[in-house]
């Protein structure tokens, strides 16, 4: 998501960016299980997923914040922890 919005940035034919979720709901699951793989792989078997899916997480929400363009939340059913939280810009 990240690389995402800074492309979208960086592309001035690009107006708005609309973030949907895949299958029936919209949710922060993905997110938090690649940074979870992401903290297990650098910090090794002890690297905690809670810990490392907030800071992915955070990282996510403070890239959205600072993002040039409008983001649009399709929202297509529940929206559960950072999904929810997105959506508050």
């Amino acid at each position: 998501m990240l690389d995402a919005l800074d492309r979208a940035d960086a592309d001035d034919d690009v107006r708005a960016i609309i973030v949907t979720g895949s299958g029936r709901a919209f949710c922060a699951a993905r997110i938090s299980r690649v940074a979870r793989e992401r903290s297990t792989r650098a910090l090794g078997p002890r690297a905690s997923a809670s810990s490392s899916g907030a800071t992915a997480a955070g990282d996510s929400l403070l890239r959205i914040y600072d993002c040039k363009k409008p983001i649009i939340a399709a929202i297509n059913g529940p929206a559960v922890g950072v999904g929810v939280t997105m959506t508050l810009r």
